[in-house]
C-alpha cells in the first residue's frame, strides 16, 4: 500500500499537475479566451442595458415575439432556402433563425405545426436547387469556395451506401451536399425525392418537437438582450472571419 502510494505520488508530483495544467491551458486557451470575451460582453451588455436603456427584459420579450408571431412564418421560410442552399448556408445563420421562429410559435401546438410545415417546405426548395446545381455541374463554380473537398468526399459516401443519406439530412450542412451529391451523381430526379422527402419529414419534425417542448423557455431566455446582442455579435464576428 506505501509503494502504491508512493507511486502515485511520484506521479502526479506538483510539477507534473502544473506542467498538466500549463498544457491543457495552452490548448485550450482560444476557447478559454472567447468564453472570457463573451462573458465580459454578457455583463457589459446587461449593464448599459439596465442603466440607460430602460425595457425590461419582459417588455422586449412581448415586443420580439410580436414580431415573430406577424413575420415569423415568411421568416423561417427565407431563412430555411438560404440555409440549405450549397455555400450560402455556411456564412448565413439560418438555423438560429429558424429555430427562434419556431421557438416563438411553440406556446401552440396548431401555430408550431404551421412553422414546422413551412420548415420543411423551405428545405425542399432549397435542395431542390442543390440537386440542379449537381445536376448541372453548376457546383463547381461553388467548389472554388473551398467546397469540392467535402463534396467529393460526400459524393463517395452516397456512392458507396446511399441508404445513409437518410441521416445526412439531419442538418441542413450536411443535408446541402447531400442533395448536390445526387446531381452529380446522376441520380433520376424520382430516386432523389425517394430519399429526400421522408428524410427531411421526418428530422424537421423531430427537431420542431423538440423545439415544441423546450421553445417558449428557450425563445424567452434568448430574448434577453444581454444574450440576444452577445449571439449576434459572435454571429457577426464568424461571417467575416469566414
Amino acid at each position: 500500500m506505501i509503494k502504491i502510494n508512493k507511486i502515485i505520488s511520484s506521479q502526479f508530483s506538483r510539477k507534473n499537475i502544473l506542467d498538466v495544467i500549463s498544457a491543457y491551458l495552452k490548448s485550450y486557451k482560444d476557447y478559454i479566451y472567447a468564453s472570457l470575451i463573451v462573458i465580459i460582453l454578457v455583463v457589459s451588455v446587461k449593464i448599459i442595458w439596465d442603466y440607460f436603456v430602460g425595457i425590461s427584459d419582459e417588455e422586449l420579450f412581448i415586443v420580439l415575439k410580436s414580431y415573430f408571431d406577424i413575420y415569423g412564418l415568411w421568416l423561417i421560410l427565407i431563412a430555411g432556402i438560404l440555409e440549405s442552399i450549397l455555400l450560402i448556408g455556411n456564412y448565413f445563420p439560418g438555423s438560429l433563425v429558424i429555430f427562434l421562429g419556431v421557438a416563438a410559435s411553440s406556446d401552440s401546438l396548431l401555430h408550431t405545426s404551421y412553422s414546422v410545415f413551412v420548415v420543411i417546405l423551405s428545405m425542399l426548395i432549397g435542395y431542390h436547387i442543390n440537386y440542379f446545381l449537381g445536376k448541372y455541374g453548376l457546383h463547381k463554380a461553388l467548389a472554388r469556395f473551398g467546397l469540392s473537398g467535402a463534396l467529393s468526399k460526400m459524393k463517395t459516401k452516397v456512392e458507396g451506401n446511399i441508404n445513409k443519406s437518410y441521416t445526412m439530412y439531419a442538418i441542413p450542412a450536411t443535408g446541402s451536399l447531400v442533395s448536390t451529391s445526387f446531381g452529380v451523381l446522376g441520380y433520376d430526379y424520382y430516386k432523389f425525392l425517394k430519399y429526400l422527402i421522408p428524410s427531411v419529414m421526418f428530422w424537421d419534425i423531430m427537431w420542431g418537437s423538440l423545439v415544441y417542448v423546450f421553445g417558449i423557455k428557450v425563445f424567452e431566455l434568448m430574448m434577453r438582450p444581454y444574450i440576444l446582442i452577445p449571439i449576434l455579435f459572435i454571429i457577426v464576428i464568424m461571417l467575416f472571419k469566414k
